[in-house]
């Protein structure tokens, strides 16, 4: 358990985009550095194939984030999001 703490803690504190999904591609968590970077939602997306619609690319990127949660392998890599107006 002290593990688990010390992994939520470094995900809690990083300043890059996190997102920890289950095995079923529901998401557990994201971080606040992601949570910035995602459009003001009525409610967050609830599994992976719903963020992936929230990015301009890849276009692959459905794709393989599906296959990530079939495999069940670690990702990383750069995704664009949409420029979001900024408030006045």
């Amino acid at each position: 358990e002290d593990q688990l703490e010390q992994v939520r803690r470094q995900v809690r504190q990083s300043g890059h985009p996190v997102v920890i999904a289950g095995a079923d591609g529901r998401i557990l968590h994201i971080n606040a550095a992601c949570s910035a970077l995602l459009p003001v939602l009525a409610r967050r997306p609830d599994t992976l194939a719903e963020l992936s619609e929230m990015f301009a690319g890849p276009p692959e990127l459905k794709h393989i984030l599906q296959d990530l949660t079939e495999t069940r392998r670690a990702w990383r890599g750069e995704v664009q999001m949409p420029v979001r107006p900024r408030n006045p």
